[in-house]
């Protein structure tokens, strides 16, 4: 890197602690700090959900699979995810609105209190905590590997770096600096994306080709809607992890519909979030799919920096990304609370390598454990469950980790589609076997209730 490239990145992280300290303004208590005071702009909650979707494993384990096995990644990935943000739109995503102005939470899991009891609340909680480290603490990695491969900088330095400055603008603005930073990334993320693609388009054309005639000259099925074990059936099996995360099993995209007036604005949100899941990665990895006839064998231990080498090679300034965090009460422990997390996803991301390295930390742990922990919680705002109580609950969880534990101690060398697949099949399995059987069971009062009120906006 050039000074040039170094006065660009300094300045990237300036503007984002500097966002950060403006939010600071904004917060007057946990309910800003939390939910924006239930005011977050539609355009902001759909643009922020779609870049927290993305972060820094876009550009490293994600461009690897690029690299290395084609398309199929916008099928499993992109696709998948723009299904699971339609599906929501219109099944799940009102309802978290809905759920802050019936019962004023300021996080996903306080409903859990009122829908099941304090015991499923605090189980799902724990192993939510367990989860989102799992998966903040992939993307510093991630962020790592990128600082790597422009600076040099060992990958240590580049996660203390950008979990500090995330830990710092976070904690003192909350959510209003998350969406906002999350915004100032969109913007800079579009401009070196097409920046990206139309240089790459260039170099495509000095050898002949171009990205619609490409296909036939890059490896054997990188053309492909599957290749190798992204198969049709880890496409299933990832889709209801996807439908489970991107609609509030990960807690802080179900924070950008919290805070949302109410549940059109919240529906309008995730259709522009899935709009863009549509159709930006089609742009957004073309340079990546390319990468073999630009930059032919990177050996495989290498193919995480990928982007980082087409950058370097082919772009004369650089673009960077960084990520997120939640948490709880009075103000000072809401933001105690922040920065603790955060200093723990950096940890996890130090030890990377002893969950699989990235990929293994946002798809196979992440994606493997999402399901279990978040059935009761997101389907737990369908009528259709309420007459699933907290065994029920923690009993499809149960299952769904037991499952997992058993393909990581008893399988050798299990499939992508069982890792993920499989724990959060046998737990909806479980789930919806349950709710058929108990639907002679009375439902509680306030459960009765809390459905009424989820059903529409304005309900009482």
């Amino acid at each position: 890197m050039q000074t040039p490239d170094w006065i660009t990145l300094t300045l990237f992280f300036i503007i984002m602690i500097g966002i950060g300290l403006n939010a600071y303004r904004r917060v007057k208590g946990t309910n800003d700090f939390y939910v924006a005071g239930g005011g977050l702009p539609w355009w902001l909650a759909g643009i922020s959900h779609h870049v927290s979707g993305y972060s820094g494993v876009v550009f490293t384990g994600y461009a690897a699979l690029a690299y290395a096995t084609g398309f199929n990644l916008y099928v499993w990935w992109a696709l998948n995810v723009t299904i699971a943000c339609l599906l929501g739109a219109w099944l799940i995503v009102p309802r978290w609105a809905r759920l802050r102005d019936a019962l004023q939470v300021q996080s996903p899991t306080e409903y859990l209190k009122i829908r099941y009891d304090v015991k499923t609340q605090q189980v799902i909680a724990w192993l939510g905590v367990l989860l989102k480290l799992l998966d903040t603490a992939g993307k510093y990695a991630a962020i790592g590997v990128l600082f790597y491969g422009f600076t040099g900088i060992p990958v240590i330095y580049g996660v203390l770096i950008s979990g500090v400055v995330a830990m710092i603008y976070v904690t003192v603005g909350g959510l209003w600096a998350d969406t906002m930073n999350d915004f100032f990334q969109f913007l800079v993320g579009i401009a070196a994306g097409i920046i990206m693609f139309f240089v790459v388009q260039s170099q495509l054309g000095d050898i002949g080709t171009n990205y619609l005639d490409m296909w036939d000259r890059l490896p054997a099925g990188n053309s492909d809607w599957f290749n190798g074990q992204y198969s049709p059936l880890f496409f299933a099996s990832f889709a209801f992890v996807c439908f489970l995360s991107y609609n509030g099993g990960t807690w802080n995209l179900a924070s950008r519909f919290i805070a949302s007036p109410d549940g059109k604005q919240a529906r309008r949100a995730m259709i522009l979030s899935a709009s863009l899941y549509l159709v930006w990665p089609l742009i957004l990895f073309a340079p990546m799919w390319a990468a073999p006839l630009l930059i032919p064998d990177v050996p495989a231990d290498q193919q995480t920096q990928i982007y980082s080498m087409l950058t370097l090679k082919y772009l004369p300034l650089i673009s960077k990304k960084v990520k997120r965090a939640n948490g709880e009460t009075p103000l000072w422990m809401a933001r105690t609370v922040t920065f603790t997390f955060t200093l723990c996803t950096i940890v996890l991301a130090l030890n990377q390598e002893h969950f699989g390295g990235i990929i293994g930390l946002i798809v196979v742990w992440f994606g493997g454990l999402i399901g279990p922990a978040s059935i009761p919680m997101v389907l737990g705002l369908l009528p259709f469950y309420k007459h699933c109580g907290p065994k029920i609950a923690i009993t499809s969880m149960l299952i769904g980790l037991a499952v997992f534990a058993g393909t990581k101690l008893f399988v050798t060398a299990p499939s992508m589609a069982l890792s993920v697949g499989g724990p959060v099949f046998c737990s909806l399995v479980f789930f919806t076997l349950a709710a058929i059987a108990a639907r002679k069971n009375p439902v509680k009062p306030e459960v009765d209730a809390l459905m009424h009120k989820l059903s529409r906006d304005g309900g009482n």
